[in-house]
């Protein structure tokens, strides 16, 4: 066992043993609606699934974004670049 797991693991021994956190009981009976602390645990799961949800809703509407911007940004990049050139050229032809 490595320095850091031992470190990681009195930690969580220190904060459960002054009851800093709340560690859930399985219940003999299979009901799950008396522990407040499991019942807790469960909202905050549900919470974090939401918030992946969320986050790869967000990503696919960027993804979609950058999709319709790109081309839009080379085009605006791009032309001026050409236009710039071909006046050099142009230039460059009349010497």
């Amino acid at each position: 066992m490595e320095a850091a797991e031992i470190h990681a693991k009195a930690i969580a021994a220190a904060l459960i043993m002054n009851h800093a956190v709340e560690v859930p009981t399985v219940p003999t009976s299979g009901d799950w609606s008396k522990d407040t602390a499991a019942l807790r645990l469960r909202a905050v799961g549900a919470r974090d699934r939401a918030v992946r949800m969320l986050g790869r809703l967000e990503d696919a509407v960027l993804l979609l974004l950058l999709a319709l911007v790109f081309p839009l940004i080379i085009v605006g990049i791009g032309a001026p670049v050409a236009l710039v050139v071909r006046l050099v050229l142009k230039i460059a032809g009349r010497l």
